[in-house]
């Protein structure tokens, strides 16, 4: 076999090991995961960290605007394992209400996750939410239902006059004021049988 072709050989077998190394420590970038959850008014927190994968302790940050963090709890001690996936949990039992927060995981010895989000809504003697009333601009309503069942939702001016009328699913209906003419109105949100899941006052005001 000529040089050349004892070069050519050498050279595949090469860049098959690249490839190899490669894919490797691609499959390695994801260390960790963790999932948000809403648990009666509480942040459940389920955390994986994958085989291969060792820490020094696991600290929890929230923030209410994805910039600025602060600690809210830590699982202490040894985690993860060099030969197996272990899961951990931790419950926010004062989480932020009525909008928006983030979560994001420090994990002592290996990096920081991304941040996610999730909305635990505080209706309190009320069976629903407006995030935000009078709605110039852009608003949501929440209420109580089963996930993803269909209801209905009216709208009726102050002279008993039904005004709009939507049909949904899920528990929450977003409103857009520019689509509404100006004015009070009623609101009544009803389930396929007819249950009243909530119902209130809404002020629409185009600025």
């Amino acid at each position: 076999m000529s040089c050349f072709g004892v070069y050519s050989i050498m050279r595949f077998i090469f860049l098959g090991l690249i490839i190899l190394i490669g894919s490797g420590s691609h499959a390695q970038t994801v260390k960790s995961s963790f999932q948000l959850n809403e648990l009666n008014g509480e942040v459940l927190i389920s955390i994986t960290i994958y085989s291969g994968n060792i820490c020094n302790g696991i600290e929890i940050w929230r923030s209410s605007d994805s910039v600025s963090f602060e600690v809210v709890g830590t699982i202490a001690g040894y985690c993860g394992s060099v030969s197996e996936t272990l899961n951990y949990s931790f419950v926010d039992e004062n989480p932020i209400t009525n909008q928006k927060s983030y979560y994001k995981l420090s994990l002592v010895g290996l990096d920081d996750t991304e941040a996610k989000s999730i909305l635990v809504l505080d209706f309190e003697k009320e069976n629903y939410k407006i995030t935000s009333n009078p709605v110039t601009s852009k608003g949501f309503i929440y209420f109580k239902n089963t996930p993803n069942s269909e209801f209905t939702l009216n709208l009726i001016g102050l002279n008993g006059q039904r005004a709009y009328t939507f049909a949904g699913q899920g528990n929450s209906f977003e409103i857009e004021a520019s689509q509404y003419e100006n004015g009070t109105y009623i609101f009544l949100i009803e389930n396929q049988k007819g249950d009243r899941l909530a119902s209130g006052k809404l002020v629409i005001l185009n600025l």
